[in-house]
């Protein structure tokens, strides 16, 4: 994505970015006070990746710079 777009706020989302988002946001119902620790998320499968949360935000990913 051109940097002109990001600059102004568009974000790209795949699948696994739009799971993630699902993920942190519901991270406090299953793990309560925890979920604002670190946590892994993992996408199993065909192109399979882990995503490294802490206070619910994706820090790294598996993924290198597709994946962020």
């Amino acid at each position: 994505m051109p940097r002109a777009l990001s600059d102004e706020g568009l974000l790209r989302y795949g699948f696994r970015g739009l799971s993630c988002e699902h993920v942190a946001a519901v991270l406090p119902e299953v793990a309560g006070p925890r979920a604002q620790g670190r946590a892994l998320v993992a996408h199993p499968g065909h192109g399979a990746s882990l995503r490294a949360l802490r206070n619910r935000r994706s820090i790294a990913s598996t993924r290198g710079l597709t994946g962020r």
